[in-house]
């Protein structure tokens, strides 16, 4: 029987290439942009950079490139999921993975490491939501 890669490196080595197109400085989160179709999502941040979240209509996969701020789409900055998070530092973010070992989702962290926003690609679009209240896993 042949060696089989691991998991973890077989995934380690589908994010390389995400992770390395992804170089945005981020700073402050100063506004979110959403595209009408809900296919794509723009985080602009004070460092001048933007953070793009791409929902892959082929393969329902999330894609993160750096890039330019973008104003276009619509405005959701406001929004409940986004309101709380204008004027915060991006702390840190992660890419999530399926059950198929596919990319399709983002998880975002502001102020501390436990994450605040969720956002899961479903059919050939983005969808976002706030993460729930945290306890500690032994709280009674």
């Amino acid at each position: 029987m042949g060696h089989r890669p691991s998991t973890l490196r077989t995934v380690g080595e589908m994010l390389y290439d995400e992770f390395e197109a992804c170089h945005v400085t981020t700073g402050i989160l100063e506004s979110v942009f959403a595209s009408a179709d809900g296919s794509l999502l723009v985080l602009n941040f004070s460092e001048g950079g933007g953070l793009n979240l791409k929902a892959d209509a082929n393969s329902d996969t999330i894609a993160l490139r750096d890039g330019p701020r973008e104003f276009s789409g619509l405005d959701v900055s406001r929004a409940d999921t986004w309101r709380d998070f204008i004027g915060v530092p991006l702390f840190c973010g992660w890419l999530t993975i399926n059950q198929k070992g596919y990319a399709d989702g983002a998880l975002l962290s502001f102020r501390d490491v436990k994450p605040d926003v969720c956002i899961t690609v479903v059919a050939s679009s983005l969808k976002v939501a706030r993460v729930g209240a945290w306890t500690e896993a032994t709280a009674q």
